[in-house]
């Protein structure tokens, strides 16, 4: 095989895998960004995305203090919401600890 040959094949097996790596290659993936979390009073959270695409959630976490309520971990969560919006749970007891905060996305 000549070096030309060589070349040659060389050059197409380099277009082949790019062109068989945009063929498979994925879409990309755009989820909310520069996303807040905010607290008003003490029962409510919220959560809001400035950039990006897609939808956000705020997560909070708590549980009560009183040792005479169960001491289980309760949830709470706001609706989802896209870029620009507030996602705003309410609900949460006065006097509860709470455990932590999220935002989901999608």
């Amino acid at each position: 095989m000549s070096l030309g040959t060589r070349a040659a094949s060389f050059g197409t097996a380099v277009l082949l895998a790019f062109a068989i790596d945009a063929a498979v290659a994925q879409p990309a993936s755009a989820v909310p960004s520069n996303c807040t979390i905010s607290r008003s009073g003490t029962s409510q959270y919220s959560s809001l995305c400035t950039a990006g695409t897609g939808e956000h959630q705020i997560v909070v976490d708590w549980k009560f203090v009183n040792p005479w309520l169960p001491p289980d971990l309760y949830t709470s969560y706001g609706p989802w919401a896209g870029v620009g919006s507030v996602s705003t749970t309410t609900g949460i007891p006065g006097g509860a600890v709470i455990i932590g905060t999220a935002v989901l996305l999608r």
